[in-house]
């Protein structure tokens, strides 16, 4: 939980507008109290947790959850993960990587990366808050099956 409002932070990295719209919505219909913050580049994705260009610590408050797409353009997630593994302040942050596509058993042998999970798109909380809870990842995070 973001310590400095009592929110729970959740960073999208997605460059689909009616993904994030639908997630946006998602939230908010939970009473859960999240705080989405969506960011549409690779560059948008480091800036923000780095606080660095137009986000700086008040408008980029530290994520409780990194959901990235899978295919995130221009991005390469073994180095980003390899990146947030080295920062203390990081590295306890879970990263679920979004795909389009079914996700299975051979997703996770395909893409052998230290990920949380994979969560199906468009990001449905129930399915997202199981996947954490079954990653022993969700502490911090309310879950609030609907």
């Amino acid at each position: 939980m973001n310590a400095g409002n009592g929110r729970y932070v959740i960073l999208c990295a997605d460059d689909d507008m009616d993904d994030n719209l639908i997630l946006s919505q998602t939230l908010r219909e939970s009473s859960e109290g999240y705080e989405l913050y969506v960011v549409e580049s690779a560059r948008g994705l480091i800036d923000y947790l780095y606080h660095q260009g137009q986000f700086s610590e008040a408008e980029a408050p530290a994520p409780d959850l990194i959901l990235v797409d899978l295919f995130f353009p221009a991005f390469e997630f073994p180095d980003f993960l390899e990146r947030i593994e080295k920062e203390p302040e990081l590295q306890c942050i879970p990263v679920v990587a979004m795909t389009n596509t079914d996700v299975n058993e051979h997703l996770y042998e395909y893409f052998p990366y230290p990920v949380t999970g994979f969560v199906e798109k468009p990001v449905r909380l129930g399915r997202l808050m199981t996947l954490l809870a079954s990653a022993g990842k969700c502490a911090n995070i309310p879950v609030h099956e609907r």
